[in-house]
């Protein structure tokens, strides 16, 4: 049962619109060009779009009740919750198992928020500075710079998550599994196949 969806952290707009854009030309072509050429521009736009979902609105993370699927542009990797040893988001989401890292593209933290946390600032000199590195789950660093933002509320939430089926578990952890992105590569195939096709007429 799925606990937790984490929603991608940039270019949902940009994707959607993208989208949007692509399904009107979609639907437009066809009656300005009801012929062959048509037809390939439409498959054109089909495969633009399909590689705008996958690049900008399919990267993101959720969270069932015993794992964690990180979904990626082209693959999914389910992690065990209970083996999950450390989270951090930087410019992605880094999930740690079994010391192996394990990333999502589609969650991290805007550059420009990275470099303002890793300015020095005016207590640094004394050693007061904190920022948000997270060496372990369950460890007093996990807490260390929590923030505030969208990023921080996934790391907290996931470690949350990753320690209570770490409490709750009582077999051995399954294996670490990657999986092709099916339904998207085979529609990639279709598309491709279907415009190479298209100019051998």
């Amino acid at each position: 049962m799925r606990v937790e969806r984490f929603k991608p952290t940039g270019g949902m707009s940009i994707g959607w619109g993208s989208l949007a854009a692509a399904l009107a030309l979609f639907v437009f072509i066809p009656f300005s060009e009801p012929n062959l050429t048509g037809v390939r521009v439409d498959l054109v736009i089909a495969i633009i779009a399909l590689f705008v979902w996958m690049a900008l609105l399919r990267p993101r993370a959720t969270a069932y009740d015993d794992h964690l699927v990180l979904y990626n542009i082209a693959t999914d990797t389910h992690l065990p919750l209970a083996g999950v040893e450390a989270v951090l988001v930087r410019s992605t989401l880094n999930v740690w198992v079994n010391e192996e890292r394990y990333v999502c593209v589609g969650i991290g933290r805007p550059t420009r928020r990275l470099v303002e946390q890793n300015r020095p600032g005016p207590m640094s000199a004394l050693g007061l500075e904190h920022d948000d590195r997270r060496h372990s789950i369950g460890g007093e660093a996990a807490s260390i710079g929590a923030s505030k933002d969208y990023a921080g509320f996934v790391e907290d939430r996931i470690a949350d998550l990753a320690l209570a089926a770490r409490r709750d578990s009582h077999e051995p952890l399954p294996p670490v599994r990657r999986k092709p992105a099916v339904l998207e590569l085979v529609a990639l195939g279709v598309l491709s196949v279907a415009l190479v096709i298209s100019f051998l007429l």
